[in-house]
Formats: C-alpha cells, sequence, structure tokens
C-alpha cells in the first residue's frame, strides 16, 4: 500500500465525524469532484471499497493496537443491535450482515435504525464511528 496524503487522511476523519462530502468540499476550498478524486485515490491505495470501510481503516490506522473486528463491550445496545453496529463498523453492507445473519435486509435495516435511536445518532457513519471510539484504551503495561 502506498502512503496516504495528510489532506486524504483530514478529508476522511472529516467524513468519518459525520460531515457531507459537499461541507468537506467547501472546508477545503475545493470541489466536490475534487475531495471525490482523492476518496477514489484513497480507496485504491489503501485497498478500501468504499464510504464503509473508512471508520475501521481510519481507527486502526490511528490506534494501530486494536484487533481487526470490534469485540469489546459496547454500552447501550445489546442482542441483535449490538451484533449488527459490530458488523457496521467492520464495512458489512446491509445485504452482507443480512448473508452472515440469516436476516432480511429490512430486518437489518430495522436493528440499525433502533440502535442510532438508543445511541442519538444520525447515520450509519456516525454508528460506525461510535463503535471504534468504545474500544478500550491501548494497555501501556503489556512489558511489565
Amino acid at each position: 500500500m502506498t502512503e496516504t496524503t495528510e489532506i486524504q487522511l483530514a478529508i476522511a476523519r472529516q467524513i468519518v465525524a459525520g460531515k457531507s462530502l459537499t461541507e468537506v468540499a467547501a472546508s477545503h476550498g475545493r470541489s466536490f469532484s475534487w475531495v471525490r478524486r482523492q476518496l477514489d485515490q484513497l480507496y485504491r491505495t489503501q485497498g478500501l471499497a468504499g464510504l464503509n470501510d473508512l471508520p475501521a481503516w481510519l481507527a486502526r490506522r490511528e490506534r494501530p493496537d486494536l484487533p481487526t473486528e470490534p469485540t469489546w463491550p459496547l454500552p447501550g445496545l445489546n442482542g441483535h443491535p449490538e451484533e449488527i453496529a459490530r458488523l457496521v463498523a467492520q464495512g458489512l453492507t446491509n445485504k452482507g450482515i443480512a448473508y452472515r445473519l440469516g436476516l432480511t435486509t429490512a430486518g437489518v435495516q430495522s436493528h440499525i435504525n433502533r440502535a442510532k435511536a438508543r445511541l442519538g445518532l444520525r447515520s450509519r457513519m456516525a454508528l460506525a464511528s461510535w463503535v471504534w471510539e468504545q474500544a478500550p484504551p491501548a494497555n501501556l503495561s503489556k512489558a511489565a
């Protein structure tokens, strides 16, 4: 994988924080298509499938100690909403989650909506980011 530019990293952080592509473009004084090109280059160089992969990629980039799958407790969630929130955080689509869990895509969306409502979140990206933010702090005493 090639190096990610600082501008691409800034764009990824803004998107994961909930900004729209239009807002990101305005904050950089650039066009919407320029932001799309930066994201496309980021996806290619980092092997990402798209926007759904950004929260997990960014979390692991900033915290290399994190596992590839979020397995820590998620306060306020349990059952299917918790399980589905973890899969959303990994970048799976509703169809992928439905296949994995044997649910319908409508059922998956219902659980996502329920999780977002419980947590006061407005978007799928916010839910994914929230899951990664719940990771426990790195254990600094591993060498002890």
